[in-house]
């Protein structure tokens, strides 16, 4: 009898560890699967990270880190995303005399400017759509994880956040994997950001 119940709970321990290795389903349907993948070996991470289609980076004249990825924030934890449509994921890469952003395609901006106004808050100007002067201010929230809200200024005031990561970061967070290999389906929604009360917790 004593035998039985020792196995009974090693079982029973084995059973609760395996399930805390195992995928997290936050939507299970026939045609569409949205869930938090904690596998640090993902192919995920592969794409989210790719950067392949942009121009070789020559310089590291920069005092910004160059490739920047988005991340997001559910049930209050991070998290970096998959997307049923990968045009959603907004890449941005900072060069010594362009930046680039990549979401369904490629678009490239004369950069103008780049400095460091303090320890965790830098600003870059360009040229953007229609060779108008855009800005973005950028704000680490949490520098040794490489997190940072970007405040993208157009045309004075037209202000928009984002909360952006450095690539090679990627693999302090999990991933929410949206999976619709099928069909289209809906983004899944994510937790809001206040971003200006983000911005003024940084020195």
């Amino acid at each position: 009898m004593k035998k039985y119940i020792l196995s009974l709970m090693f079982f029973t321990l084995n059973s609760l560890i395996s399930q805390t290795k195992d995928t997290l389903f936050l939507l299970k349907d026939k045609d569409h699967k949205i869930y938090i993948d904690p596998n640090k070996k993902s192919k995920c991470y592969e794409q989210i990270n790719n950067f392949k289609s942009f121009p070789k980076l020559n310089s590291k004249k920069l005092v910004l880190y160059n490739y920047w990825i988005p991340l997001k924030k559910y049930d209050f934890k991070y998290f970096l995303y998959a997307p049923c449509d990968w045009g959603q994921n907004i890449k941005i890469a900072i060069y010594d005399n362009n930046i680039y952003f990549e979401g369904w395609e490629i678009s490239s901006y004369n950069l103008l400017k780049s400095s460091k106004i303090s320890l965790n808050h830098y600003s870059i100007s360009y040229l953007g759509i229609d060779n108008n002067l855009e800005k973005i201010e950028i704000f680490y929230i949490d520098k040794k994880k490489g997190i940072a809200v970007f405040k993208f200024i157009r045309n004075k005031n037209e202000i928009t956040y984002k909360l952006m990561l450095e690539s090679n970061k990627s693999k302090l967070f999990p991933i929410i994997v949206n999976d619709c290999k099928n069909d289209k389906f809906n983004e899944f929604n994510f937790q809001d950001i206040e971003f200006q009360k983000e911005i003024k917790k940084v020195k």
